[in-house]
């Protein structure tokens, strides 16, 4: 049952020159507490009053405590603020000689910008009013009503909201460009900063597609009268699903000459991940930030199955799983995971799960499920689900129930194991006479495992091509062997496979019967198992064998990235030497740029010179000197343009010139990246200035630092600017997992060679907020001197 909604008046005075505002609001009760606690930070309140009369109250903490002794229904409350420069709440951003106020108010700022119950079960009626310079102009989440011009100054006023939550409010003023494209009944609306507003009609393109997909998937029509895709100057996120409002950074909205194949999947699948959330977390949300993965899995997986019915010739599946599934796999086989249904008590810690479990777990997870109860029943559960909670709160529970009702599967128990638990299960199997048998235990990075038993939906493939689903709740299943070829057939299944015996030899005699994502599980599977010592390397090196002739994108890519893994953790020469002849003969059959190739090809190219650029000093010199026409390069291959220059020496001068000689956030990502790599110490002293001044933007100062931390001639100095490294990002990142994400790749490879004086720094920086970081950074070092050992020349 809904409970009435809190109603909103909003008016917010706002002076884009000293970056301030006043503010009033009114909150309509939808029932009358003696004591109101109202989250509020950063905000001076000037008074507050009930039903037209004041009414005593304390601001402490995060917290606006109001005494409501008359039970009144009514809350007005004035109060001012600053803008900030931060990346969370209301702030500023700078774009170009203008100025734009933006806010991000996932998942705790909203109480950074006026009072109100910042809770996702709070739902609230929203009707925002700005007073703005008459030649600025303003977004939200709604329409404009009206506007009232005076003097210099105008108000808008928007449409009032639907029941919603306030993590998802938006408020944007500046001077914007816009770019229309109708849907129905309705208008998609491009928004950029004046000047920064991309040529190409992609991005709405895209957005109708979205639209269109799930308004007949869901059979629920979108719910606003309107949708906004907004470029942010300076944004912390990627992107983020206000309601009718969506903001994204510039790379994603800025299309032009300068953007790489792989952005271009990479913003289409972004924009489809954005507008789902219009249905899952907007419409319908969670009740509170434990249930965060019915917003982000659910996402996440949708939009990579969508992608993959409009465009299948990029394979997003494929991406899904290299990207997402592979991350969730290693994160939670770590000492230090969290179940997807994680304790969140303080709102302030959501930001840690902001993670691989709650976006790559919950959605394989989700594909896992899908697998196993059919497509139309999965998409009829979720029909149902929406149905039953739109406007509303909702727990994964009630999903759950959806989906069993609408299949007649028993799926809760299986479910509550997935969700609830951390950790995930390593299935042995063993070929004897005519009976396959298998046996399940949690796997484990450390070498350590448990007695836990998952109830897992497992997908057999047979070398007739059939593919026989099953679920294994117990520790050990016999079964007849029949024509078995593989388990967990196109790698849906959230578990890894280790063949026994000459049960590996009979597999692997298969292999060029697989298909790309069964090829990619097995390589994946067994460099998780040398990890963990459950493989040799012998063992390790026969599975990757079978591949050296594959030409699949996700098979070769997963390949080049363990043995540069490798390479970059022991810096071995028989694995550098390996490395550079499997990465030289892909790509001498890939050969050189042609006219309508496939898109997998060309971002296969660049992501191997990328690598080689590293791991070969011979190849990157050959590539240096057409750095010097690096605006006008194949986008696909300036990563390694940039690369090869810092790695042959190439100067911080000229690498700052081709910086502001471009207009391209993408470029200019490559190039920060690059400059983790210059040879001279000064030059990387220089560009840490630029970091720490602001030439460089806040939400791309982390690109420096993992660049550093990765180039091993470079980890000194990372080392010796630690300290100042993570404190500038708590900074900048304010309520965001970035900065405890960097320290955890700092770690677990700085911790290499300098453990002592590692740990010597984090002692005195660790805080709440890098605590995830700084565990799970120690389990990947762990696990990375483990690889050291075994590969010890």
């Amino acid at each position: 049952m809904k409970m009435d909604p809190y109603v909103y008046d909003i008016y917010l005075k706002i002076d884009s020159a000293k970056l301030e505002y006043e503010g009033k609001t009114d909150i309509t009760l939808p029932e009358a507490e003696e004591i109101l606690n109202l989250d509020s930070v950063d905000i001076e309140i000037k008074s507050v009053s009930i039903d037209g009369r004041k009414a005593e109250f304390q601001v402490k903490k995060e917290l606006l405590t109001v005494h409501n002794r008359d039970h009144g229904k009514k809350v007005h409350i004035e109060y001012s603020a600053k803008i900030p420069a931060s990346l969370k709440g209301i702030y500023h951003a700078k774009a170009g000689k203008e100025t734009v106020i933006t806010t991000q108010f996932e998942s705790t700022g909203a109480r950074h910008a006026f009072p109100c119950f910042d809770n996702p079960s709070a739902k609230g009626i929203f009707h925002i009013t700005l007073n703005i310079d008459k030649d600025l102009d303003a977004i939200s989440n709604m329409k404009p009503k009206e506007v009232h011009i005076e003097g210099n100054r105008k108000d808008v006023m928007f449409y009032a909201t639907p029941r919603m939550s306030t993590y998802l409010i938006y408020i944007g003023v500046g001077k914007f460009e816009e770019k229309k494209r109708q849907y129905r009944d309705m208008e998609i609306i491009l928004a950029a900063p004046r000047g920064k507003l991309t040529q190409s009609d992609l991005p709405l393109e895209w957005a109708s597609q979205a639209l269109s997909y799930y308004d007949m998937y869901f059979n629920f029509e979108y719910f606003l009268p309107k949708l906004h895709l907004i470029s942010v100057p300076e944004f912390a996120a990627g992107a983020m699903e206000n309601w009718g409002a969506i903001t994204f950074r510039e790379m994603y909205l800025d299309i032009g000459k300068s953007t790489g194949t792989n952005t271009l999947k990479s913003t289409m699948e972004v924009i489809f991940h954005e507008i789902v959330h219009q249905w899952f977390g907007d419409l319908v949300t969670m009740k509170w930030w434990n249930d965060l993965w019915l917003n982000e899995s659910f996402a996440t997986f949708m939009s990579y199955k969508a992608v993959e019915d409009i465009k299948p010739a990029w394979h997003p599946i494929n991406d899904m799983v290299k990207m997402r599934t592979s991350q969730a796999l290693l994160s939670d086989s770590l000492e230090h995971s969290h179940p997807i249904d994680a304790d969140v008590r303080d709102p302030n810690s959501v930001a840690q799960i902001f993670d691989e479990i709650s976006y790559g777990k919950g959605a394989s997870i989700l594909r896992m499920i899908e697998a196993y109860v059919g497509q139309e029943n999965f998409r009829e559960g979720l029909r149902l689900y929406l149905s039953d909670h739109a406007l509303g709160n909702a727990e994964g529970k009630d999903l759950w129930e959806s989906i069993e009702k609408a299949s007649g599967m028993k799926i809760s128990y299986i479910m509550e194991a997935w969700i609830k638990r951390m950790g995930y299960p390593y299935v042995t199997v063993t070929v004897e006479e005519s009976k396959l048998k298998m046996e399940q235990h949690r796997f484990l990075m450390s070498g350590r495992s448990t007695d836990e038993i998952w109830p897992i939906p497992m997908t057999m493939l047979h070398r007739s091509g059939k593919v026989e689903s099953i679920v294994m709740d117990e520790r050990t299943k016999s079964m007849e062997t029949g024509d078995f070829s593989k388990l967990n057939s196109r790698s849906t299944g959230f578990f890894r496979t280790l063949y026994l015996g000459k049960t590996l030899e009979s597999v692997l005699s298969n292999w060029n019967t697989f298909k790309d994502l069964d090829k990619w599980g097995i390589i994946s599977d067994y460099y998780a198992f040398l990890g963990s010592g459950k493989v040799s390397q012998d063992e390790y090196f026969r599975v990757i064998d079978c591949a050296r002739e594959d030409m699949d994108q996700i098979v070769i890519e997963e390949i080049a990235s363990q043995i540069y893994h490798i390479w970059s953790v022991t810096l071995s020469e028989t694995v550098r030497k390996r490395g550079v002849d499997y990465i030289k003969l892909k790509m001498e059959k890939i050969g050189p740029k042609r006219r309508g190739e496939d898109d997998d090809i060309s971002i296969l190219r660049g992501v191997l010179a990328s690598i080689l650029v590293r791991m070969d000093q011979t190849y990157a010199k050959s590539r240096s000197a057409e750095f010097k026409d690096f605006g006008n390069l194949d986008p696909d291959m300036k990563n390694s343009s940039a690369l090869a220059f810092s790695i042959s020496g190439g100067s911080y001068d000229d690498l700052m010139k081709a910086f502001f000689d471009t207009e391209s956030d993408e470029d200019r990502g490559k190039l920060i990246n690059a400059a983790g790599w210059m040879k001279s110490g000064s030059d990387r002293e220089k560009f840490l200035e630029d970091v720490s001044s602001g030439v460089i933007k806040r939400q791309d100062m982390q690109r420096f630092f993992t660049a550093c931390t990765d180039a091993p001639h470079s980890r000194k100095f990372m080392l010796d600017n630690l300290e100042e490294s993570i404190d500038m990002l708590l900074r900048a990142f304010s309520g965001s997992r970035t900065p405890s994400r960097v320290l955890e790749q700092c770690i677990s490879v700085l911790g290499l060679d300098h453990e002592r004086e590692v740990k010597e720094i984090v002692e005195k920086i660790k805080k709440p907020e890098l605590q995830t970081g700084i565990d799970k950074g120690g389990d990947l070092l762990e696990i990375n001197n483990a690889i050291r050992k075994a590969f010890k020349e």
